[in-house]
């Protein structure tokens, strides 16, 4: 005999039952079955909660579009990087920013825009180095906070990695416009490092660097 398992309306598949002719046993499965649906839809039921409990917990952290933390996750995220670092180690923060982001949204439209974001973000994540954190702090503006060797030139590994990134993207995308990004880093002997203030260098960094690129578009 076979009978449907269900719970709350939901189908949730079948059960078999099989047995010598016997009343008893028959009058027996509507139990058997009920029991069986409320065991299973529970089960199910708790995974849901779940994961709906951890999706609302990874919007409060992560930025929907990119990814990346949004300012919330990043600064949950700072104090485990930072804390594993030793005094040998480099800490560095780069703050890097689209270049005519304002340009691409005007010219060619918001989906666009989002496209370069989605780029320059997907160019953050493939940095190559030994721990890091990647946030979205504003429409434009991306942060990386890295834990490096006192013997690695964290400047050059950021630079290095962001720009041969966006050179496959601008060289297989199609689009009539080219992504590119400013990038200022500030590395600070793990034993001095204070976030903020290399923050605020390397963002000093990052604007000199879009004022002296002879490429640059108007923002």
């Amino acid at each position: 005999i076979f009978a449907a398992l269900s719970f709350l309306g939901i189908p949730m598949g079948y059960v078999c039952f099989s047995f010598a002719a016997d009343i008893d046993n028959y009058c027996k499965i509507l139990q058997y079955v009920t029991s069986l649906s409320t065991a299973i839809g529970n089960y199910r039921l708790v995974r849901s909660l779940k994961r709906t409990a951890e999706n609302v917990e990874n919007m409060s952290k992560y930025d929907f579009m990119t990814g990346l933390c949004n300012r919330k996750g990043f600064y949950n995220a700072l104090s485990e990087l930072t804390g594993t670092a030793v005094d040998s180690d480099i800490i560095s923060v780069a703050t890097i920013d689209i270049d005519g982001l304002k340009y691409i949204n005007d010219k060619y439209g918001h989906e666009d825009g989002d496209y370069a974001i989605m780029a320059v973000s997907a160019a953050v994540k493939s940095i190559h180095v030994r721990q890091k954190i990647c946030g979205r702090f504003g429409g434009d503006e991306l942060v990386v906070c890295a834990v490096t060797g006192a013997d690695e030139d964290a400047e050059k590994i950021f630079l290095r990695n962001i720009q041969k990134y966006l050179d496959r993207v601008n060289e297989t995308s199609g689009k009539p416009f080219k992504v590119s990004a400013s990038v200022g880093v500030c590395s600070v002997k793990a034993a001095d490092f204070e976030f903020e203030a290399a923050l605020k260098q390397s963002d000093e960094k990052m604007y000199i660097m879009k004022i002296v690129r002879p490429n640059r578009r108007r923002d």
